[in-house]
């Protein structure tokens, strides 16, 4: 059975999913490690595999032990297996919610193009004219 989130945290040293430091340490992994310094881990074991890169997931892995020495110490945890089994599952759970993330700001990014360009159309293209000074059959035309 896969270890699961509250359980991986815990191996990492972290007292719970909500502690503010775990939170900031993924949010800062996710952000600068996985999408700025790796993103072609991003698509996950599954869809690397098909396209014949499990040696870039294996890799990805190896390097967040070295990157990430204080959390991944092998000491946290009971084995190498153990370890190695909750490096996986964070990192397809951080994969997932990346790719969830990135999903949701192109759906947003989208709305906030539709809505501007519905904007556009309803504004006014014509300017209106400015009132002229209303002549009366009693004022006579000035020259």
């Amino acid at each position: 059975m896969a270890p699961s989130a509250a359980d991986i945290c815990v191996e990492l040293g972290y007292p719970r999913v909500t502690d503010k430091d775990y939170k900031v340490w993924v949010s800062n992994f996710k952000r600068t490690w996985l999408c700025q310094q790796h993103p072609d881990l991003i698509p996950g074991p599954v869809a690397l595999a098909a396209e014949g890169k499990t040696l870039e997931w294996e890799a990805g892995i190896r390097k967040m032990y070295t990157d990430f020495p204080t959390q991944w110490a092998l000491a946290n945890f009971a084995n190498p297996a153990d370890r190695r089994e909750c490096a996986r599952q964070f990192m397809i759970l951080q994969a997932k919610k990346v790719r969830s993330d990135l999903s949701d700001e192109a759906k947003a990014a989208a709305a906030q193009a539709v809505a501007k360009r519905a904007k556009r159309r309803a504004a006014p293209t014509t300017t209106a004219a400015s009132p002229a000074t209303p002549r009366t059959a009693t004022a006579p035309a000035t020259t």
